[in-house]
């Protein structure tokens, strides 16, 4: 099992918005779980596990990651040290964009080129 993967969306996957019951969708932001699918905070472990990979890597090296919008957005935040729940309700990933992020030779991370926009409304 991937720890880049999609955060599964269990009972609901191949479904239109239309036709999903959203009421068995409960609880507060991170701990929302679609039955037999992962939370936010699932999402959010396995982001911190594949951080701690991450790091084991040396300044200079270059590494190719591929994800979904979801997990690199919860990456991000993490990395950064910023709200999980704003990453995900206000910012997306273009399909098929890239971003660039570099580590410094103090092991600090930066995004050289970040494809993340501000959600429309």
């Amino acid at each position: 099992m991937s720890l880049l993967r999609e955060k599964s969306s269990g009972l609901f996957s191949d479904r239109l918005v239309h036709e999903v019951d959203w009421s068995l969708v409960t609880g507060p932001f991170l701990d929302k779980k679609i039955p037999q699918g992962e939370s936010v905070l699932d999402v959010i472990h396995r982001a911190i596990d594949f951080f701690k990979i991450l790091n084991t890597f040396k300044q200079g090296e270059t590494i190719l990651v591929m994800s979904h919008g979801t997990f690199l957005r919860v990456l991000l935040a993490l990395i950064f040290n910023e709200s999980v729940e704003d990453y995900l309700l206000h910012f997306e990933y273009p399909n098929a964009s890239y971003s660039v992020l570099c580590r410094t030779k103090d092991g600090r991370w930066h995004l050289e080129r970040d494809a993340l926009k501000k959600k429309e409304k």
